[in-house]
């Protein structure tokens, strides 16, 4: 079939991963076209990679990237893949590449930062004012304030703050076992859930349900 280039992109654009390689297998032309589709987005959830990877595929179109799929720092990959136009900032936080919030300054492409990959033990307003400071796309709130309590790198996020938060920054998901909330702020904190602008993912453990229930039938 013959049709514009623009239009088989277009085409393919719409194409599950799969779908894409077989047709960039069938010839050059069609390799060519389908290079955006393959590469726009890679994904490496299996086994992180490492820099020298990293520089191996910094020639292919990338748009999209998540730190939590590399080993090496934000900066390196911003550096060796210059054509990125987001950046998913959601590596867990760990001894072996310690997130500094102060790389987040750096960042002049919008970012979906995940709270997981940030230290928020001490200093909450220097962590909303850097938030505020650059391109942030969306804020994930997945911390896990349980596990990282023990080694005094973690915590729950107070009510308050998290208000504070939804009020600075676009909140796209939110793990409910981050944030510190009771019987005296449930209602407060489920009404500041439901108006927030845009769709809230809501992640509720059996223990945090069985916690809102007796909390609710309590105020009740």
């Amino acid at each position: 079939m013959d049709l514009p280039n623009e239009l088989w992109k277009l085409v393919i654009s719409y194409l599950d991963l799969k779908s894409a390689q077989n047709i960039a297998l069938t010839s050059k032309k069609m390799h060519q076209l389908s290079m955006m589709r393959l590469w726009s987005k890679p994904r490496y959830t299996k086994n992180t990679k490492d820099i020298a990877f990293l520089h191996k595929i910094s020639n292919f179109p990338i748009r999209e990237l998540h730190t939590s799929d590399f080993s090496c720092k934000w900066l390196e990959i911003l550096g060796l893949v210059p054509q990125l136009r987001l950046l998913h900032v959601d590596n867990a936080f760990n001894y072996h590449f310690k997130p500094d919030k102060a790389y987040l300054r750096f960042l002049k492409i919008p970012v979906i930062v995940h709270t997981k990959a940030l230290e928020i033990w001490e200093n909450f307003e220097e962590l909303l004012d850097i938030l505020c400071s650059i391109k942030i796309q969306s804020l994930v709130i997945d911390h896990d304030s349980r596990y990282y309590q023990r080694e005094n790198l973690q915590r729950y996020l107070t009510f308050e703050e998290f208000k504070l938060l939804s009020s600075k920054v676009c909140i796209s998901e939110v793990h409910t076992d981050c944030i510190e909330w009771d019987s005296g702020n449930i209602l407060d904190f489920i009404e500041l859930l439901s108006t927030m602008r845009i769709a809230v993912s809501i992640y509720i453990t059996t223990t945090i349900y069985l916690r809102l229930y007796i909390l609710l039938n309590i105020w009740n």
